[in-house]
């Protein structure tokens, strides 16, 4: 069994919206996004970095 640990932050309520960066950035490249896209749903930014 493999012990996979990921990062993510969220924020809001109603529909799940995920975010994933791409190569090269980390999950504070949704700072902003994640702000205002949690006035209306649930914001899910995932940092693949780990």
């Amino acid at each position: 069994m493999m012990d996979i640990r990921l990062y993510y932050e969220k924020a809001g309520d109603g529909e799940p919206l995920i975010l994933l960066h791409g190569n090269g950035e980390d999950g504070t490249y949704f700072k902003h996004q994640m702000e205002y896209f949690s006035k209306d749903y649930r914001v899910i930014a995932i940092d693949t970095r780990g």
